[in-house]
């Protein structure tokens, strides 16, 4: 944890020393930008444009001005509204103020729509799979194979600074002796946009399995998302775990993630972003055992993972490793929670998306994991696929 800390603040050091370098790319791109759009290029114009507010261009209205324009030339109307809506009127020279005006005009129905939230769906199923393996390390291998599936639903309501998100799914999972145990989960979050650079966030997860071990479960979840330059966020998320029903007793856990994300390459339609970070988790208690698995909570589990994930116009993917230790984690924002007697000790996972029209897509992902779980040794494979649709 400690080494992640001097991580984010050598990072927020090289960042303050990019202000200047990003002032002068900031007019190179807007200048870069400004004659494409004379020249009619408006492709070349939205990205070079694009890229100037990233790096904090200093005229913010003109900036915003000519993105709008361009985006609307290439067909980008919403786009193309929610940045001319930023666009402060009165401060605009003659001949620009004349181009706003027959713009907002132009963008009249998708200026209308700004504030309108809109509505979109998940559903989707998978399996995972237990598989003995003897290389994680020197304890017995397991004998036999555990499986199980899920399936859930993702909602999502949300506009240009709010974002509300329901979902839930079960899981169903079946040892080698015939038990079968279901695990469901509900979570509620929220995040606010405070402005472009600050997010905030929240979340409220519960969580109930019929397995006498475990009971049910109460999560809670608090965080932010920082711009610091054009090519540097940092991502912060405490949450804190309540098991009150654990076969090795009532069970508290505070969880730290912290991240650095690098945005590589970002344009109005391509991205390129790498997340580096760890997560810190603090169980309340070290005493008890679990009787079925002599499981029993170690002091402190670190885990630090690596991402590197991409869109490229209607095409996404996303590859991801980790490594250390880990035990109920909380991942995703509260879509992954691991509510069992396991130590997880490194995964990889690939993600796919293909989105042919903004208003749906589908998303593949594979995730591979190796745990021990009754001092017996696993690999996990998990896949699941589904279809997003806005409506």
């Amino acid at each position: 944890m400690f080494g992640c800390l001097r991580f984010l603040i050598l990072i927020l050091m090289l960042s303050s020393n990019e202000s200047k370098a990003d002032d002068w790319s900031a007019n190179q791109h807007f200048l870069n930008g400004y004659y494409s759009y004379l020249f009619k290029y408006y492709g070349a114009c939205a990205d070079e444009i694009f890229q100037s507010l990233e790096d904090s261009f200093e005229d913010l209205n003109k900036g915003e001005l000519y993105l709008a324009v361009c985006q609307a030339q290439l067909n980008l109307n919403r786009a193309a509204a929610y940045h001319i809506d930023r666009v402060n009127a009165s401060v605009l020279t003659v001949s620009d103020k004349i181009l706003y005006d027959q713009f907002k005009v132009r963008l009249e129905n998708e200026l209308n729509q700004l504030s309108d939230f809109s509505f979109s769906l998940f559903p989707f199923y998978g399996s995972i799979n237990y598989i003995s393996d003897s290389n994680i390390n020197s304890g017995p291998v397991a004998s036999g194979n555990f499986s199980g599936s899920f399936y859930g639903l993702s909602t999502q309501l949300e506009n240009q600074t709010w974002k509300l998100r329901l979902a839930g799914q079960n899981l169903v999972f079946s040892s080698s002796a015939g038990a079968t145990t279901n695990q469901l989960q509900m979570i509620i979050g929220v995040d606010h946009g405070l402005s472009r650079d600050f997010i905030l966030k929240a979340k409220s997860l519960f969580l109930h399995s019929t397995s006498s071990s475990i009971g049910t479960g109460w999560i809670e979840g608090l965080g932010f998302d920082l711009g610091l330059t054009s090519w540097l966020r940092v991502q912060v998320d405490y949450t804190l775990s309540v098991y009150p029903s654990l076969s090795i007793g009532s069970l508290s856990l505070s969880e730290i993630t912290g991240a650095v994300q690098f945005n590589l390459l970002s344009n109005y339609s391509n991205q390129l972003v790498l997340n580096v970070g760890s997560q810190s988790i603090f169980p309340s208690s070290t005493m008890g055992v679990d009787p079925a698995s002599n499981f029993s909570m170690k002091s402190l589990y670190d885990r630090y993972f690596l991402k590197l994930a991409s869109q490229w116009s209607f095409f996404g993917f996303e590859l991801g490793g980790w490594v250390g230790e880990e035990a109920f984690g909380v991942r995703n924002d509260g879509n992954l929670v691991y509510a069992s007697f396991e130590d997880h000790l490194y995964g990889w996972n690939l993600g796919i998306n293909i989105i042919p029209d903004p208003s749906w897509g589908i998303q593949f992902s594979f995730l591979r994991e190796g745990l021990a779980v009754s001092n017996l040794n696993f690999v996990t494979n998990s896949f699941y696929g589904g279809i997003f649709l806005k409506l």
